[in-house]
C-alpha cells in the first residue's frame, strides 16, 4: 500500500454537531463542490498527526487541543489511507474556527442535517454504513470503534 495517497482527517465536533468543509468547485478536484471532514494529503517527512495538525490550522483556522485518534480508513477504490481523528472542541476552539485557504465554506450540522447534503464520496460511504457509531459520536462525543466499522486493529476497509 505504500503507492496510496495518505491523509489524515478529523472528525471534529462541538455542543452536538460535527463541522465540515466545503470543498472547492474547481474542475478536477475530486469531490468538489462538496461537504468533508477537515484533513488532507501528507507531505514529504510528515507523520499522520502532523498532517492533521498542519491541514486543521489550514483549513478551520485552530489546532484544537482535544485530537484522539480512531485509526484508519483504508479506500482500495480511491487507492488512499485516511487517518482518522476526533476533536471535540473547547467554546473558544470553537469560537475561533474560521474558513482558512481551503474550500468555500463551514459549517457545524447536526447528526440529521449532515445527511441531507452532499458529502465527498468517502465521507457518504461511512455515514450510509456506520450510521449508528457517527450518531452516537456525534452527539455524546463517544467513540465506539466497533460501531464506527474499524477492527481490532483500528482499521476500516470501505
Amino acid at each position: 500500500m505504500s503507492d496510496f495517497k495518505r491523509t489524515s482527517h478529523a472528525i471534529v465536533l462541538y455542543d452536538g454537531k460535527i463541522l465540515m468543509v466545503l470543498r472547492d468547485d474547481k474542475p478536477g478536484l475530486p469531490d468538489a463542490n462538496t461537504w468533508t471532514f477537515p484533513g488532507g494529503q501528507m507531505e514529504l517527512g510528515e507523520n499522520f498527526l502532523d498532517t492533521l495538525k498542519r491541514e486543521l490550522k489550514e483549513e478551520i483556522g485552530i489546532t484544537p487541543q482535544d485530537v484522539t485518534e480512531i485509526g484508519l480508513i483504508i479506500n482500495t477504490v480511491t487507492r488512499s489511507q485516511h487517518h482518522t481523528y476526533v476533536s471535540i472542541l473547547t467554546p473558544e476552539e470553537a469560537g475561533a474556527v474560521k474558513l482558512g485557504n481551503e474550500g468555500q465554506k463551514l459549517k457545524f450540522f447536526t447528526f440529521s442535517e449532515m445527511q441531507e447534503v452532499a458529502c465527498a464520496k468517502y465521507v457518504s460511504k461511512f455515514l450510509s454504513l456506520y450510521k449508528e457509531g457517527i450518531k452516537k459520536l456525534v452527539e455524546t462525543g463517544e467513540i465506539d470503534k466497533k460501531l464506527l466499522g474499524f477492527d481490532e486493529n483500528n482499521v476500516l476497509y470501505l
